[in-house]
């Protein structure tokens, strides 16, 4: 049994530490328990920075406050939920990452909540995908108008020609 229980470790940490999600455990006061190495290079920290340590106890920060109520949400409410996160980069010169991370209620043998579990991806290009066909729309928008008003200076031009060749007749 003891055997079993180290080859079901080993594959976890296995899983766990080479998952290029980012993975954090919590227990029910949402303090850090477990940090898997894509997080740590994501902030910019190691584990034993943040070991026991609340998202709130990081920093003063909104996306740190928000976090943490929503952890303690999934804890007591045993209801998962998602939030995205945006986070600077640990390189000051790069723009923000965004995060989607989705909670979930971890319970013991018994079914009790005992913290909880977050998952997150990174999904920076994605953001930057939807602001660019944003700004695309945006732009076709404004040549669309454009092309409108050319369209109706152009038919006024013509109706006044016309106008004026009528007259002339």
């Amino acid at each position: 049994n003891e055997l079993a229980l180290r080859a079901s470790e080993r594959i976890y940490r296995t899983l766990a530490e080479n998952q290029p999600d980012h993975i954090t455990r919590y227990d029910s006061q949402c303090r850090i328990t477990y940090m898997n190495p894509s997080l740590e290079k994501v902030l910019g920290i190691t584990l034993s920075q943040v070991l026991g340590a609340t998202p709130l106890e990081k920093g003063p920060n909104p996306i740190f406050e928000e976090l943490q109520n929503r952890l303690h949400a999934v804890i007591a409410s045993g209801q998962s939920d998602q939030i995205e996160l945006e986070l600077p980069d640990t390189d000051p010169q790069r723009e923000p990452r965004y995060h989607q991370v989705t909670m979930v209620a971890e319970r013991d043998a018994h079914e009790n909540i005992i913290g909880a579990l977050a998952i997150g991806r990174d999904i920076t290009a994605m953001v930057q995908a939807e602001r660019r066909l944003a700004e695309s729309h945006a732009r076709l928008r404004e040549l669309m108008a454009q092309r409108e008003t050319d369209l109706d200076e152009e038919r006024r031009r013509i109706a006044r020609e016309l106008h004026l060749s009528l007259i002339h007749i």
